[in-house]
């Protein structure tokens, strides 16, 4: 489904098959029209990857589109997970962490897994005065989310890395928590 505006469009794809998703699906935003970017200046194969054929611009924003023509970006396309041909958005896992009493924040985002393709780990830094542990975690996560979105790994942080404008960078993240599985595994 498309939203003009003006005589900008929008609409929310399936990543996959750039099929316009229905009013209330995940899916990529994207736009067109005259304010778009036509293309990325001498970088052709980067154009081609981010304007399809019929000049919508993949913005990689997740989001919806509700009905009343409204978009509501849910998350980023390059943090979705696939586990086992299933597509998990972090930050709905995350926004069903923020509930949590004990939970201060927390981040979620997949590791590489043999048998599933990606695996989901969630990050949680608890408040002071919370004693926290997976299995708590999993059990609030459980009565609330489909189980197979369920973290295969909690991941207890005091702190977060983060940007200088204070972005938690979710890649560092990921890179220390494959180190630490080596180092459990007695890989170098």
């Amino acid at each position: 489904m498309a939203q003009a505006y003006g005589r900008q469009e929008l609409r929310i794809c399936d990543p996959e098959t750039n099929r316009a998703l229905k009013f209330g699906e995940v899916g990529e935003i994207c736009i067109r029209g005259p304010m778009t970017l036509m293309n990325y200046y001498n970088m052709p194969e980067a154009t081609e990857k981010a304007i399809d054929v019929d000049g919508w611009l993949h913005s990689g924003d997740l989001g919806t589109l509700a009905e009343d023509g409204y978009p509501q970006i849910t998350g980023r396309l390059k943090d979705m997970i696939i586990r086992g041909g299933s597509n998990i958005y972090p930050r709905e896992i995350e926004d069903v962490l923020s509930e949590h009493p004990g939970v201060a924040e927390s981040a979620v985002f997949g590791i590489p897994d043999p048998t599933y393709g990606e695996v989901v780990v969630a990050a949680v830094r608890s408040k002071a005065s919370a004693a926290l542990d997976e299995a708590g975690i999993r059990d609030f996560l459980g009565a609330r989310i489909a189980r197979y979105k369920l973290p295969s790994h909690v991941w207890f942080l005091d702190q977060f890395p983060l940007t200088p404008s204070g972005k938690v960078q979710k890649f560092v993240m990921r890179d220390q928590f494959a180190a630490i599985q080596r180092n459990a595994a007695g890989e170098k």
